[in-house]
This record gives structure tokens, C-alpha cells and sequence, in this order.
């Protein structure tokens, strides 16, 4: 019976990197490691958020329809707020930044937003599949406050669905979502 018991735990063992990881093979998943080495690795994070499917399963059980078009198709979101040290380290983020936004183009990725003052630079991008979007990247580097803020939500996240809600809550930003034409 011991031998049994060790044997699954074994099994179970194995298992659990590939569990763990399962987020990262996700199509829009984007890793935020380099970021959290390059300013300083654990001890700069001032905020973290992993939430991955299992955990997105449970919290969609209780939703209306509309939000669970929008919840339920996700795969990850993830989040990390970074205080970055100087002035040099905030440039070579600067430039990790723009690195990942090439790479993320280079892989289908548009850019939605881009905003850049003497005090910020904000990065949006997603991962576009018609009336899905299959993924969001924000980068945020914020000089002022020394921060750099990195978010990403992979999954599917129907943007009719997005678009009904807007409407719904009165948010008028939403409301002029444009989708694709029908086919």
C-alpha cells in the first residue's frame, strides 16, 4: 500500500510543473520575469497578482451571462507593480519595454494605445482575433513615481460581450467598441 501512495505522489509530483506552467502556453500569455530581474528581482515587487484558470473557473460559477463571456474564456492575469531604482535603470526598462512591444509585433500583436509624456510611458497592446481578443499587455513606466507597472490577461475575451455590458453600465468609453464586419 506505501509503495502505491509513494508512487502517486510521484506521479503527482511530476505533474505539477507542468500545471503550474499550463498559463504560460496560453495564446496571449506574455512572461513578466524580465522585468522583475531587471529592476531588481523579488525584493522590488511591491505588487503581484497570478490569477490562472483554475481559480478564474471557480470565480465565473456566479456571474451573469454577459460576464461570464468575458471572465470564463480567460486564461491568466497576471500583474506586477515594480519600484525601479535611478534614472539608468529606468531607461534600460524603458528599453525592455519597447524590446517587448517589437517582439509582441513581431508575434501578431497590435498596439492600441501608446502614451508618452517627460514623466511616463504607457504601452498598450493585445492580441486580436476578429471579435476576440486573445490577449492584453499594459506596460507603464512611471518616472516620477519610479514604478513600472506590467499586466497581462491571457484568453479569449469577447468583445460583444464587452460592448453589451458598456451599455448596460453606461460606460460610453465601451459603448463605441468597433467589431469586425459579419461573415
Amino acid at each position: 500500500m506505501k509503495s502505491l501512495q509513494y508512487r502517486l505522489l510521484l506521479v503527482a509530483i511530476a505533474f505539477l510543473p507542468a500545471a503550474s506552467s499550463a498559463h504560460a502556453a496560453a495564446r496571449g500569455y506574455v512572461d513578466k520575469s524580465a522585468f522583475v530581474a531587471l529592476a531588481g528581482g523579488e525584493q522590488a515587487v511591491r505588487v503581484e497578482v497570478s490569477i490562472h484558470k483554475t481559480l478564474i473557473g471557480i470565480l465565473c460559477a456566479g456571474l451573469d451571462e454577459d460576464l461570464k463571456k468575458i471572465a470564463c474564456g480567460l486564461e491568466s492575469i497576471e500583474a506586477v507593480v515594480l519600484e525601479v531604482g535611478g534614472k539608468e535603470r529606468q531607461a534600460e526598462l524603458i528599453e525592455v519595454i519597447r524590446k517587448t512591444e517589437k517582439m509582441l509585433r513581431s508575434r501578431g500583436w497590435e498596439r492600441v494605445a501608446f502614451v508618452r509624456d517627460e514623466d511616463s510611458e504607457v504601452h498598450v497592446m493585445i492580441l486580436n482575433n476578429d471579435k476576440m481578443i486573445d490577449g492584453l499587455v499594459v506596460m507603464v513606466m512611471d518616472r516620477l513615481d519610479g514604478e513600472l507597472v506590467f499586466v497581462n490577461i491571457a484568453g479569449l475575451i469577447d468583445l460583444e460581450a464587452i460592448q453589451r455590458l458598456a451599455g448596460q453600465w453606461n460606460i460610453p468609453a465601451l459603448e463605441g467598441i468597433e467589431l469586425g464586419e459579419e461573415e
